[in-house]
């Protein structure tokens, strides 16, 4: 069975106010929704003012009449305009500087434009596309592009998918899953799978049809899934899907990382936690399947603890027998387009830290997410840094250059919040110290001569093994080889638990009254 989709945040797209993202353009004819979302600033538009367009489909589509919302991201403060016969709604008397957000809902559709951040001058144009009318998406049925669109011709809640392969031929006992997500519950299950008939098609009945019900088709040929765009169903008829799923190539040398890639990195008692999001990006038009040992990503020098995020999908795993830095490895197609693997890992600290990483892969970008703190600093050759906020948090984003196949990802980070073991001890030992100190001077305030030889002694050997245990937890700071140190352990003396168990000793004799 094909494992639904691991990620509620990609189906949740079918249920939510979606970010207008530029789609593929259609061969021989100019597609709008690849400026949907995306501001513009023009030298026609007065400043202080953005003009928001709505369009259905095709620019000759606009909508009249339909309330759009301009929100100031910082203070959450709402405008609503209703866009005219042009299809435009316009807002004067911005203040320049300030980020905006451009939202409007047609026909239950909801899109938001891409952050606007104005300037002084001059001001911006932007363009919101919506799916166009259920009359025109009937000249698109049979489109095998993975869109959801309405069929006039099924009753409310069936679902019908078409699977074709290389040359548009239909393919027979292709697996299909359709994966639900309810934005009421922010769950996604799966329905149970069919498979398609000779014609390339498989049909599901009884779809829920509620506001906040998405779907999103998987299919699998050879090993690689092919996942449709979320999409919702419309409450008066049924909907289509049509999909390819075409041969597997073993051609890896087009794969590379994509530009929305990134690390974040979270402070831990001493250690960090680093999160790696990496989107594989395959541009052929089938599945890359890497091979028997997998597409193989090393982490960073000195990972420990590496993990998967739960539900990944089974062909993600770590491996960490191969002596090196642990790999992350992906066995199996890869289909077209993007796909997302997901790792976190530690590395231990002592107030900063090196990152360096192996990139088999060419990345088209990386960002490095951190949290901002008063000294941190984050330095790498050619890295730039700007400070962002999200969800009440101060964040350093840094921006590295490109790294290429072959290359490494290499940055440092300081200034780290840092309290060693040996302060820990020192400071449990002091403290016991100084109550034994003064318990003693309260129980007797003269000793003989014998009795303060007998204290320097004791004393002198306290201060040996404490500066012992310093040099042990220097060496284990500074990276030393535990193995080694193991063989050396007969000739450099004794462990660190027979040099407390000595030191405990120690206070003991000096906290006893009757031999001082």
């Amino acid at each position: 069975m094909i494992a639904p989709l691991s990620g509620v945040v990609a189906l949740m797209l079918a249920v939510a106010p979606t970010p207008a993202r530029a789609q593929p353009r259609m061969a021989g004819m100019p597609d709008p929704a690849q400026m949907s979302g995306i501001p513009r600033p023009d030298p026609a538009v007065a400043a202080g003012t953005v003009t928001v367009r709505l369009i259905r489909g095709e620019l000759r589509n606009r909508l009249p009449g339909v309330e759009v919302e301009l929100v100031d991201q910082a203070k959450n403060e709402k405008r609503t305009e209703k866009t005219d016969a042009e299809g435009r709604a316009t807002f004067a008397g911005l203040t320049g500087g300030v980020t905006y957000e451009a939202r409007a809902t047609v026909d239950s559709e909801a899109l938001a434009s891409q952050p606007i951040k104005l300037p002084q001058t001059p001001g911006v144009r932007v363009m919101l596309v919506f799916e166009k009318s259920a009359a025109d998406q009937q000249k698109e049925l049979g489109t095998p592009d993975g869109k959801g669109r309405v069929d006039l011709h099924l009753p409310p809640g069936v679902l019908v998918v078409q699977v074709v392969g290389d040359g548009g031929a239909p393919l027979k006992d292709i697996p299909v899953v359709v994966n639900h997500a309810d934005k009421g519950t922010e769950k996604v299950d799966a329905l149970p799978q069919k498979s398609t008939a000779e014609d390339g098609t498989v049909r599901f009945e009884g779809l829920t049809l509620g506001p906040g019900d998405g779907y999103l088709v998987s299919v699998s040929r050879d090993g690689a899934v092919y996942r449709s765009q979320p999409f919702r169903m419309v409450k008066d008829h049924g909907s289509q899907v049509s999909m390819q799923a075409l041969k597997v190539s073993s051609d890896a040398s087009k794969l590379t990382i994509a530009a929305n890639s990134h690390l974040i990195i979270e402070m831990q008692d001493e250690m960090l936690e680093v999160i790696e999001n990496l989107f594989v990006h395959n541009p052929l038009s089938t599945a890359v399947d890497p091979g028997r040992d997998g597409l193989r990503l090393p982490l960073s020098e000195g990972a420990l603890s590496p993990q998967v995020f739960p539900n990944s999908p089974t062909q993600l795993t770590v491996d960490v027998s191969r002596g090196g830095p642990p790999e992350l490895v992906w066995k199996g197609p890869l289909p077209p387009g993007d796909t997302q693997l997901s790792v976190a890992f530690v590395l231990k600290h002592t107030g900063s830290v090196s990152v360096r990483q192996a990139t088999p892969l060419p990345f088209d970008a990386l960002h490095v997410l951190v949290e901002k703190m008063p000294d941190l600093k984050l330095e790498g050759s050619g890295y730039e840094s700007e400070d962002r906020k999200f969800n009440g948090r101060d964040l350093i984003v840094a921006t590295a250059p490109a790294p290429k196949a072959g290359g490494y990802i290499e940055f440092s980070l300081s200034g780290l919040p840092h309290e060693t073991t040996v302060l820990r001890y020192l400071a449990a030992l002091l403290a016991m110290g100084v109550a034994i100190a003064f318990g003693a001077l309260a129980m007797r305030e003269k000793q003989d001569e014998g009795e303060k030889e007998r204290r320097e002694r004791l004393e002198r050997r306290r201060q040996a093994l404490l500066d012992q245990l310093l040099q042990q937890e220097r060496a284990e700071a500074e990276g030393a080889d535990p193995k080694a140190d193991q063989k050396k352990s007969k000739r450099a003396g004794p462990g660190r638990q027979q040099l407390l168990a000595e030191l405990e000793g120690i206070y003991r004799e000096l906290d006893a009254p009757e031999k001082i």
